[in-house]
């Protein structure tokens, strides 16, 4: 069912009502987010427009927390209060850029990724507190992080394949050697995040990669052909007796 009908829309994100979904539209010339209602009934509610920055959902709270990437060159992470949704709060602006944070299922956590030591990697933070305990996920480069249905693994993207990290936050936050789940070529947009996990049964959803958009060599294409009097050809192949 289509829900928008104007626009370039964005990074859909469920409510925790389950009732609206929330996401970044290009109606005003920079993404803003906006609102509306799964059943299609009215029309999409601007939520936030920063005049100097695009904003993408990333995550959403139980109380109605949106996690956001913002920015216009550079990026950062901020949220946007539930309640009177008007104001922009930053969490992680540093000097480098931090993308796609993502909280986990008890809400104490907040994994993204940086490129602070060079290429992008994937971080996971202290939540509301981000200052308080960060350590580095990945190994070799990271994208995209996602958390497993009861919060004890981390996902992330490597290349064409998806790594997993067993997460233990008691009596201290430690992460596990990455490991490999699988090996694939599928899309990878950045600051754009192109896969998700059922809540339900834990599978992945991902967008299959057949235009070498996420920058690897090797991808294929998929084409039509088109065979010019095929009947002639098939005439030479089959003889009529």
């Amino acid at each position: 069912t289509r829900l928008t009908n104007s626009g370039a829309n964005l990074t859909a994100f469920w409510d925790s009502s389950g009732r609206r979904i929330y996401y970044s539209s290009i109606l005003s010339g920079i993404m803003d987010i906006h609102s509306i209602e799964v059943d299609g009934s009215g029309e999409g509610t601007l939520i936030l427009h920063e005049p100097n920055a695009s904003l993408f959902v990333t995550s959403m709270l139980r109380d109605g927390t949106i996690v956001c990437l913002y920015g216009i060159g550079s990026s950062d992470i901020g949220i946007i209060p539930p309640g009177d949704k008007t104001e922009l709060k930053p969490i992680l602006n540093k000097k480098n850029m931090e993308l796609n944070g993502k909280i986990s299922p008890d809400e104490h956590w907040l994994a993204y990724e940086s490129n602070k030591e060079g290429q992008f990697e994937v971080y996971l933070c202290s939540y509301p507190n981000v200052e308080e305990t960060n350590i580095k996920i990945s190994v070799g480069g990271g994208h995209d992080p996602l958390w497993s249905i009861d919060g004890r693994e981390l996902f992330y993207r490597s290349n064409d394949a998806v790594m997993a990290v067993s997460i233990e936050t008691k009596p201290k936050l430690t992460a596990h050697k990455p490991v490999e789940l699988f090996r694939d070529r599928y899309a990878l947009l950045g600051d754009i995040v192109t896969w998700d996990i059922n809540p339900k049964d834990g599978k992945f959803l991902m967008v299959k990669d057949y235009s070498g958009i996420s920058g690897k060599e090797g991808a294929t294409q998929p084409r039509i052909n088109i065979i010019l009097n095929w009947f002639e050809e098939l005439k030479d192949r089959v003889p009529i007796e």
